[in-house]
């Protein structure tokens, strides 16, 4: 995106091999620096100005929980850790639950989880 005649946003392609017809991408902010992740058609990564194959140098390959950028992981969410293998639940589970899996709490018997 630009802002003021410059890029804000950039967008980062990855070409894997397992996703048939699609490709992953890693989209940072540069002002604020959040990053969104997510997969979209191959093709809409045209032009390019230059385009690499993925070498992943991340910690066990971010576990297939999140994409691998200058050798860091940036967890999809309800993901977290150095190599995205810890799951999380982003809201807590509060005093009467626990988080089994991402962002899925297992309440004690006799509550329940909020609408």
């Amino acid at each position: 995106m630009k802002n003021g005649g410059y890029v804000d946003t950039s967008r980062i392609w990855i070409v894997d091999q397992n996703l048939f017809k699609k490709c992953r991408y890693l989209e940072v902010h540069h002002i604020s620096g959040k990053y969104s992740t997510g997969t979209a058609d191959c093709g809409q990564r045209y032009p390019t100005v230059c385009e690499r194959q993925a070498v992943n140098r991340c910690p066990n390959q971010c576990m297939g929980n999140g994409l691998c950028g200058r050798g860091y992981c940036f967890c999809n969410t309800g993901w977290t850790g150095k190599d995205c293998s810890q799951f999380t639940c982003s809201g807590g589970c509060g005093n009467y639950g626990t988080c089994q899996g991402p962002n899925v709490c297992r309440c004690r018997s006799g509550w329940q989880v909020k609408p």
